[in-house]
């Protein structure tokens, strides 16, 4: 894995072998370490690389040139004049498309690409089609999301050849918002609360969507950010931490997950098709200062959606949403007990929980956080490129803040927020007034995650 010069990334999932996300340009983003000599502490400097054939799952990506796109987009979908630019990707390629009215993403992936396993041609198109289902039953239940464009014969998906590869593509809407991420230094009031009640709709949605016949969201997905695969796929990378302190409290998340796995109240939990992957570059939030003064949510990419068990997608929420801005806005661990119970309690009210999904939610955040910090050591340690650690700072700050809140003291908290318990207190109240927020620069394209199917790949 190969990242171009002057782009960083954050945490994002769908990459298998070589956990990665979605890449920025350098200059939008505030680094979290001023001086690479940060990252020594948290994973183990990498040896040069040895000259080595790449196996032949890497090959299988798409080829097109710009040309190729704008050709393929106008023969398939929109034969008016629209600019195309290049946006960051793995083995999939993906286009902006800016045309008079609108901008879009064109999506191009290939069969055989190893962020799918090697998945075939059938089986690529199998993944597509469960993401366009998912994108929109959650925007029927009114989150915004990407949606599939159809082509000019209906179908979402087009097949086609490119210089021998047999490729799928596919155009999806452009969504426009402030990354939660960018939102972490002053958490607005209201956020919390609307980001639970999201999560909620979209579990709500994802719900009633059964089995697929064509097998597109089969269980035997084997996603490196999975978060049922923590431990299993995880454990091998522990070697590269060189912190011993955050070694072991990582191996300890590790640890307490496959006891709460293991368990008999855990195989009791409710599973379904969750989205997966609902981090702080995942959400955009825009705010409506005139009609509701509310804020509004959208989810973007798709990609690593699991059938699996449902709390896994607050889990995975909780464990980005708490994330602090680092510097002089890093958060004691009272806020961000106050913001979890918040955003579990606005979870709990729109869909409600088992008491056994609120006792489970330390270990599985803390779990996801190991997880983040594991999967971005790893991916360092194969290309130190040092912004490949933004997700794995904070993800290390929250591990420590839960670990000095200790287990017992979040499931009550988190308990008394949805009311469970005799001295339960009710979740409180929507704020009757919420500040507006601070102007944020619209970071267009370079803010949008624009794999509504499988993250940048």
């Amino acid at each position: 894995m190969s990242w171009p010069a002057g782009w960083s990334h954050s945490n994002s999932a769908d990459h298998m072998a070589q956990p990665t996300t979605r890449l920025r340009p350098i200059e939008t983003v505030t680094p979290v370490w001023s001086a690479p000599t940060h990252v020594s502490l948290l994973v183990q400097p990498p040896a040069p690389p040895a000259p080595a054939a790449l196996p032949a799952v890497l090959e299988a990506r798409p080829r097109c040139t710009a040309d190729d796109a704008l050709a393929l987009f106008a023969k398939h979908w929109d034969s008016a004049p629209a600019t195309v630019a290049a946006l960051p990707s793995y083995d999939d390629q993906n286009w902006l498309l800016t045309l008079a009215s609108k901008k879009l993403v064109l999506k191009i992936a290939a069969a055989g690409a190893e962020c799918r396993g090697g998945a075939t041609e059938a089986e690529t198109l199998a993944y597509l089609r469960c993401e366009h289902a998912m994108m929109a039953a959650v925007a029927a239940a009114g989150v915004g999301c990407p949606r599939a464009v159809p082509s000019k014969t209906g179908d979402a998906v087009v097949a086609f050849s490119s210089r021998g590869v047999a490729c799928l593509a596919r155009v999806v809407t452009f969504v426009p918002g402030t990354p939660l991420s960018e939102l972490r230094k002053e958490p607005p009031t209201g956020l919390a609360e609307a980001l639970g009640a999201a999560a909620a709709k979209i579990d709500g949605a994802l719900a009633k969507l059964p089995p697929r016949a064509d097998g597109g969201d089969a269980e035997t997905r084997d996603l490196a950010w999975d978060l049922g695969n923590a431990s299993r796929l995880g454990r091998p990378y522990l070697p590269e931490l060189t912190d011993a302190t955050l070694r072991k409290r990582v191996e300890a998340a590790l640890d307490a997950f496959d006891a709460l796995t293991a368990s008999p109240a855990f195989k009791a939990l409710p599973r379904q098709l969750i989205h997966g992957d609902i981090n702080d570059e995942n959400v955009h939030c825009e705010f409506d200062a005139v009609r509701d003064r509310a804020w509004a949510v959208a989810v973007l990419d798709f990609g690593d959606f699991a059938r699996t068990c449902r709390v896994f997608e607050l889990a995975i929420l909780l464990a980005y949403a708490l994330f602090d801005g680092g510097g002089d806005a890093v958060d004691g661990e009272a806020a961000v007990l106050d913001r979890a119970a918040r955003l579990v309690g606005a979870y709990h009210a729109a869909t409600p929980l088992a008491e056994a999904e609120v006792a489970a939610l330390p270990v599985l955040v803390a779990t996801r956080n190991a997880q983040t910090v594991l999967n971005s050591a790893h991916a360092y340690a194969a290309n130190p490129d040092p912004y490949v650690l933004v997700s794995a700072q904070p993800a290390t700050r929250l591990l420590g803040q839960f670990a000095k809140l200790g287990d017992g003291a979040i499931v009550l908290a988190l308990k008394r927020a949805c009311g469970f318990g005799a001295k339960a207190a009710a979740p409180a109240p929507p704020a009757a007034h919420v500040d507006a927020p601070k102007k944020h620069k619209d970071k267009d394209a370079e803010a949008q995650d624009v794999c509504a199917g499988c993250c940048l790949l």
